[in-house]
């Protein structure tokens, strides 16, 4: 029998072989069928690398920055062997390097399925030489409970009531009722917690002399969830520190419990005559009008929130994103950076109100931008997620937000091109110059 001793750090990546998770973030106990795979990809230029496989193991990193196995097989020991808390579905072979592979897959998401992952194969070359090589590594992330989970929770309860032997029509009304409140659009998961909450509350204060097995179920699942006692804690999150302004959209002005919003404006003249090209996305969640004419002329208005009180809050996250700037500084950890409009100044007029952030000279715009460039945007953040905002996009995706859903949106300015710029310093919202297209990120509270 042969030995393999290997150092998984020195082993080198091939990118022939693969391991894919099914689930990149996962809620415990909630998110099912998670399943990983490891396999050959039909990268021949690898060939001569790895000819046939004796051995597959997929690792887990654990603390002290160790790899450990966690499932293993072999072609002289076919049969699959884990050391998960809960034993995954379990299917493998070694041999041929196109038909071998190991796959687990797991019922439920625990503690097993989260975090850091690679798969290790050895075997011997077409030479018939000892090789080894593994995989780039995947990682899992846990996320919290979301709206749609809810949702979920009560029909498998409504259902589980349907199917009990004591089965009550007014139980089962109450559930059916929650079902109908949760659908509507504009539930957040704040408004999700409380309508489950409210009615595992009504169904304990009247059925209290009902002790069946499901009752005890339903208050297992929303304890296992830790859901009555999470009151969320991105709802209570401040926003950070610092002075700043951020775009209005149609719902309004975040809500802010330590400070109070100043709303203004800022209107950019565009190219003048019936040939002006000035548009916005599909949709647009801007507080409008944002495209506007009057006559020959034509403008693009921005409308804004600003943070005037430097009142304490959190630092302002790693990551990629802008806001644009308030005072003559940004907030600590944010650079500024400036987008120049080339704007019109014949026949019309630009208006600002309360906007310290841009500077007209001339048929000249400057609106600056504070910025961070320091994080991975996949990396979620945390802002307050009650209430929709925008940020700026940069470095081409949106910077995700914990509890937030986010979309792109864009403003189409058609300039008169010859100035449009980018001043300062290197990071700046994404945007296209020579006509400017502005892209943004609008972000919702997690809805299903």
């Amino acid at each position: 029998m042969l030995t393999w001793i290997y150092l998984v750090s020195v082993l080198a990546i091939s990118h022939s072989w693969i391991l894919k998770a099914s689930e990149k973030r996962v809620a415990k106990k909630l998110t099912n069928n998670v399943t990983f795979e490891c396999r050959y990809d039909g990268n021949d230029n690898e060939e001569a690398k790895l000819a046939h496989v004796s051995r597959i193991r997929i690792l887990k990193l654990r603390p002290g920055n160790k790899w450990e196995t966690v499932a293993k097989m072999s072609d002289a020991n076919p049969k699959v062997i884990t050391s998960f808390s809960y034993e995954p579905e379990a299917h493998g072979h070694a041999g041929n390097r196109t038909n071998s592979f190991l796959s687990l897959r797991f019922e439920i998401a625990t503690n097993d399925v989260i975090g850091n992952f690679l798969c290790e194969i050895d075997g011997y070359d077409v030479y018939d030489e000892l090789t080894a090589v593994k995989t780039d590594p995947v990682i899992v992330s846990e996320r919290g409970v979301s709206y749609d989970d809810l949702l979920k929770i009560i029909l498998h309860l409504k259902s589980d009531e349907e199917s009990a032997h004591t089965s009550n029509d007014l139980r089962i009304g109450l559930l059916e009722k929650t079902v109908r409140l949760l659908e509507r659009q504009g539930h957040s998961r704040s408004k999700a917690i409380a309508k489950l909450t409210n009615t595992l509350n009504v169904m304990n204060t009247n059925f209290m002399k009902v002790s069946d097995d499901l009752m005890k179920k339903q208050i297992k699942i929303l304890n296992d969830l830790n859901i009555l006692k999470d009151v969320s804690k991105i709802q209570r999150q401040a926003w950070p520190e610092g002075t700043y302004t951020l775009f209005n959209t149609t719902y309004g002005c975040p809500d802010s419990f330590s400070f109070d919003w100043t709303t203004s404006s800022l209107r950019i003249t565009t190219q003048q005559g019936n040939t002006n090209t000035d548009k916005t996305s599909t949709p647009i969640h801007v507080l409008g009008p944002v495209v506007e004419s009057s006559g020959s002329n034509h403008y693009v208005n921005m409308r804004f929130c600003t943070k005037k009180m430097d009142v304490a809050g959190p630092a302002w996250p790693k990551g990629s994103y802008c806001i644009n700037q308030y005072a003559t500084v940004c907030p600590k950890n944010l650079v500024s950076g400036i987008i120049q409009f080339d704007r019109e100044n014949i026949g019309g007029t630009d208006a600002a109100t309360d906007l310290a952030s841009s500077v007209r000279n001339g048929d000249i715009t400057q609106i600056k931008y504070c910025c961070r460039n320091d994080g991975d945007a996949e990396t979620p953040i945390l802002l307050p997620a009650k209430n929709p905002f925008y940020l700026y996009r940069v470095g081409g995706k949106c910077q995700e937000v914990i509890g937030m859903d986010v979309s792109e949106e864009w403003i189409y300015f058609d300039t008169k091109e010859s100035k449009d710029a980018f001043i300062g310093n290197t990071v700046h919202p994404d945007a296209t110059l020579q006509n400017i297209k502005l892209l943004l990120c609008y972000y919702t509270p997690k809805k299903f």
